[in-house]
Parts: structure tokens; C-alpha cells; sequence
């Protein structure tokens, strides 16, 4: 049972030819926080099936209480589109004090489980950046690119530039362009798997703070020899960005 203990002292004194009274007055009493509890702090929800709303208990001072919760996110929450959603919960006690607890929903395609997170370093040979119709210029390193998982199905490229615009131009971190990204299918032996961004438009500032769209031409990815091999294709602001990158495996 979560409680706050908290006092109120109130002493008055009065300088005059006579002496200070002494005497305090002291009102003390508890007050009970209520205790909130979701059942769970994420879901993995399989996309295109029915959502039914997330449980979750109250109580003030044993008290249940769960009809005073305001729950917001909610309605958002997209049974048909994969997606990030996320809940909030909150309930004041009866002295004014707020409980809160935080949700995530992850709708996901619990078929494409495919983890394809890891390192993974561009392949110079087959990446390059082409700015309008000159000559495409080759990447000068193997920078380091990140995937990272959130959730069955859904996951963070690190840049879907592969540093291009970051590291190669020096344009610095505003530059690197992260993404959540999910799969449309398993990846197997023999399958070259399409990822989609999450959002429906990719959008970043170019180095004169005007927003300009990214468009997708290729954002896929297949099995190699020694683990997934990346490859991704954008437009952006003139630039087209060609990139391949190889999943670093511990040997």
C-alpha cells in the first residue's frame, strides 16, 4: 500500500514584553496514493484482428477505484496498421494526488519474426550518393549502421542514408536519419523481404532548415552467406542514395 505521510506544524509566536508561548499545534494524518497496476507494460498485438482494451487495476486504500482512471491513447491504438501506440494512465487520490503509468501497444505481424538486429557495416563497393546527374560518387568508408529491435516485426534503422550525409559530407548527427521500420514477411533462405517505414511520410531539414520529403525506392533486405544483407535506396533534395550494408556477425 503506497502512503505519504505529511505534517502540518503551525507555531505562533508573539515578541512583546511578555514571554513567547511555547505551545504547538500538530494535525497529522495519512493519505493513500492509489495504486495503479497494468497488467502489462507492453503488447505485441497481431495486426488485423480484433483489440480489445488492456486491463488494469485501482485501488485507494483497498478501495477500488478504477472507474475514476483516465486513459488516453486509447482510441488511437490501429488494429489494421502495424504500428507504435502508446497509453497513458492516470488517477488522482482523494487529497489530490496523481498516480500515473505509461503503456505501450505494438501491433505487429507476428509471422514476419525474422530478428534481423545487429551491426551491420555499408559494402563500399555497391554504395554511393548521386546528387542530381552527376557522376555517383562511392562511399569513402564502411561506416557502422544499427538495427535495432522493438518489437516482432518492427524495427530502428540507425540511418537510412548509411551515413552519407552525416559522416561523408561531415553535415554532423541532425543528418543521420533513424527510422522505425517494419518487415511485411518472414525472411527465409530464399525470399527478399521488403521493409516499410512506420510513417506514412519521411520528412528531414535540409542544411538550409527547409523540410524536404525522403522518398523510398528500395528498402530491403535478404539472408547472405553469413547473416542479412541490407540494402536500401532514397531520394532526397536532389540526392539519391544508393546503400548496401552486411550484418556484422561475431565469429
Amino acid at each position: 500500500m503506497k502512503k505519504i505521510l505529511y505534517s502540518l506544524v503551525v507555531c505562533a509566536g508573539v515578541l512583546s514584553f511578555t514571554a513567547c508561548d511555547n505551545s504547538v499545534e500538530d494535525n497529522s494524518r495519512l493519505t493513500y496514493l492509489v495504486d495503479l497496476q497494468l497488467e502489462k507494460d507492453t503488447i505485441e498485438h497481431q495486426v488485423n484482428t480484433e483489440f480489445t482494451a488492456p486491463k488494469f487495476t485501482a485501488t485507494e486504500n483497498g478501495v477500488d477505484v478504477s472507474a475514476k482512471v483516465t486513459v488516453k491513447g486509447l482510441d488511437k491504438v490501429n488494429e489494421d496498421k502495424i504500428g507504435i501506440y502508446p497509453i497513458s494512465y492516470s488517477v488522482a487520490n482523494s487529497d489530490g494526488y496523481l498516480s500515473t503509468a505509461k503503456q505501450t501497444v505494438y501491433v505487429v505481424d507476428l509471422n514476419a519474426d525474422t530478428d534481423i538486429s545487429g551491426d551491420y557495416k555499408i559494402d563500399v563497393r555497391s554504395s554511393s550518393g548521386q546528387k542530381g546527374s552527376e557522376q555517383p560518387v562511392p562511399f569513402s568508408s564502411a561506416y557502422p549502421l544499427t538495427i535495432k529491435k522493438v518489437a516482432t516485426s518492427i524495427f530502428t534503422i540507425s540511418d537510412l542514408f548509411g551515413g552519407w550525409f552525416n559522416l561523408q559530407q561531415g553535415w554532423g548527427g541532425d543528418f543521420a536519419f533513424s527510422a522505425d521500420c517494419f518487415l511485411t514477411e518472414a525472411v527465409t533462405d530464399n525470399n527478399t523481404v521488403r521493409i516499410n517505414p512506420l510513417a506514412d511520410k519521411l520528412v528531414m531539414a535540409n542544411q538550409d532548415e527547409d523540410e524536404k520529403e525522403i522518398t523510398v525506392n528500395k528498402l530491403e533486405i535478404k539472408k547472405s552467406a553469413e547473416g542479412y544483407q541490407l540494402q536500401m535506396n532514397f531520394s532526397y533534395d536532389g540526392w539519391t542514395i544508393s546503400v548496401v550494408a552486411d550484418q556484422m556477425v561475431d565469429e
